[in-house]
């Protein structure tokens, strides 16, 4: 053979190896499939959108990798874990609009007083709860005069002669008013005497009854635990919440000292439930904020101020147009000199930060949103997304600023069917513009949804059907509480998802389904789009997921 072409030959030869190799090469890696570390299948998925297309949802990292059929995604990915759903629905992981989480802790400190049907009863909930928790101190949450017979304030001899010696702090269910024992009342000085500007102290057959509403509480400020050592407590929460399906929530109003300590237990990674706080209005807090701006590290957030316009309904404390039906002698407080508000709102919004304003009655409402109306008009092109927290009672004249973008309704849709008793009474031919979540809805284009937990139940559950059928968890009234005020299904999801999200400036992160968010989910064993109404109060969480990791399971 010429040796000239076995060389060429041999040449050839070995070149058509090669690119045999790079060819099979090419081949097997266009089949090779991407890593994801989780498959959710066989399952109805639900975002903030409605119903999507496909039965199964991929997590990589700490986020949503891809979402499709089952069949055709596993061509392409390689999951390390895949879990059959048997068709179970998966949610965005719920998000509390306006909750409290380090109330919900320090309350596990405390004496549980809610449903206490008389003065009496209150009592021997104490009484059990010192035997097992004695201390220098007692404190508890809870009561509502309007669930006792006589619907009055209580008189002090019953926490005065059940607990002569120690200290007694006691919190109503909304946290508006605060009853003590004559023990506390010597403590902190206290003579019944005080006159308070945006409070008052109550008295019953000319006595002082020991209970201090709104302002008047910081006269007796209850003793708390530090933060570090109520980690035990908030990891409790967080547990919790997890098994809510409650993976983000706002923290409404919490003063710098705490924050500062929250923040320390997140660095640490000893907390890991997406927590967006706003701080409380007070001096400190206000002060610092400004100075240090907002803090986005992680799960933990800080980027504005709730303030406090009025009380609440239930102790006559929130601010009406009108006197109440039931006291026609009084129109309730407003809790703050409007020049207050303000002059706080305007520094706010010069440092771009957010405004969240507790506003109850109908007087509240309308001056807070007149002051909002009048300072957002000034910042034209800046996203400041304003909060009206609980809007309950808002005159229909009033609706029309909830057309600025920049202002949001948050409100908490168990108020309604928890208050349905006892709020005709207080607002008469009134009760009509109030809890009027449809109304709010039209206006504003969205609405962000919240339990207000611990005033309220801590169930997620629970907002969703006051929100939609308005009905309570025990089906009650069979015709739904000002059922037109109800608002959609959807709706509602969106206000526990991607609304909630949006109100707490992580909409781009979080609250709904899409390739690319947080993997936050929410397993159920209902389709609240299409279940039965009967059905929802009953719903199971069967498993939520953070960050792509499973926080609780109970399948």
């Amino acid at each position: 053979m010429n040796p000239t072409f076995a060389s060429f030959r041999r040449i050839v030869l070995l070149f058509g190896v090669r690119l045999l190799i790079v060819l099979i090469l090419i081949i097997t890696s266009c089949h090779k499939r991407k890593k994801c570390s989780l498959a959710l299948f066989n399952a109805q998925l639900v975002g903030a959108e409605g119903q999507l297309t496909g039965d199964c949802i991929l997590l990589a990292g700490d986020t949503i990798a891809a979402i499709g059929f089952y069949k055709e995604l596993i061509k392409v990915w390689k999951p390390d874990e895949s879990i059959d759903l048997k068709n179970a629905t998966v949610l965005p992981g719920l998000i509390d609009a306006h909750a409290h989480f380090y109330g919900l802790a320090l309350n596990m400190t405390s004496a549980d007083l809610r449903g206490s049907s008389s003065p009496e009863e209150v009592v021997e909930r104490l009484k059990t709860f010192y035997k097992h928790h004695p201390g220098k101190w007692l404190t508890g949450r809870g009561w509502d005069q309007n669930l006792w017979e006589d619907g009055q304030m209580p008189l002090p001899e019953y926490l005065d002669t059940a607990f002569p010696d120690i200290p007694v702090y006691l919190t109503r269910i909304d946290g508006h008013a605060l009853w003590i024992n004559s023990k506390a009342a010597s403590l902190h000085g206290i003579s019944g005497k005080e006159k308070i500007s945006g409070g008052s102290l109550e008295f019953r057959d000319g006595r002082f009854t020991g209970v201090l509403v709104d302002k008047a509480m910081a006269l007796a400020t209850p003793p708390t635990p530090s933060v570090e050592e109520l980690l035990p407590y908030l990891q409790e929460a967080e547990k919790q919440l997890f098994a809510y399906g409650i993976t983000s929530l706002t923290d409404a109003g919490l003063p710098w000292a705490v924050i500062e300590g929250l923040r320390k237990l997140y660095r640490s990674g000893q907390l890991r439930i997406g927590l967006y706080v706003l701080g409380s209005d007070d001096d400190t807090t206000f002060e610092t904020l400004l100075v240090n701006g907002p803090i986005r590290e992680g799960e933990f957030a800080v980027r504005g101020i709730k303030f406090y316009s009025d009380g609440a309904l239930g102790s006559y404390g929130a601010c009406l147009l009108r006197p109440y039906s039931d006291r026609p002698d009084h129109f309730g407080l407003l809790l703050r000199d409007p020049g207050y508000f303000l002059s706080r709102f305007d520094k706010l919004r010069s440092y771009g930060l957010q405004v969240a304003t507790h506003a109850i009655g109908d007087s509240a409402n309308r001056l807070i949103l007149k002051l909002y109306d009048q300072l957002l008009s000034e910042s034209e092109g800046l996203d400041l997304r304003w909060r009206i927290e609980h809007c309950q009672v808002v005159d229909s004249q009033d609706l029309q600023y909830f057309k600025n973008p920049n202002i949001i309704p948050s409100v908490q849709p168990t108020h309604a069917t928890s208050d349905m008793i006892w709020a005709p009474r207080r607002l008469g031919d009134r009760i009509r513009t109030a809890y009027a979540y449809r109304s709010l809805l039209e206006a504003a284009g969205m609405i962000a949804l919240g339990t207000d937990f611990p005033v309220e139940n801590i169930s997620p559950v629970y907002t969703f059907y006051a929100a939609t059928f308005r009905k309570n968890h025990q089906h009650q009234p069979k015709e739904g509480f000002q059922a037109d005020q109800s608002i959609s299904r959807l709706a509602a999801l969106r206000g526990m998802t991607h609304w909630a999200a949006y109100a707490m400036f992580q909409e781009s992160e979080k609250g709904d389904l899409k390739p690319g968010l947080k993997a936050d989910l929410a397993v159920l064993d209902q389709n609240w789009l299409t279940c039965l109404p009967e059905d929802i109060p009953g719903t199971r969480v069967l498993m939520t997921i953070k960050n792509a990791r499973v926080v609780y399971d109970a399948r």
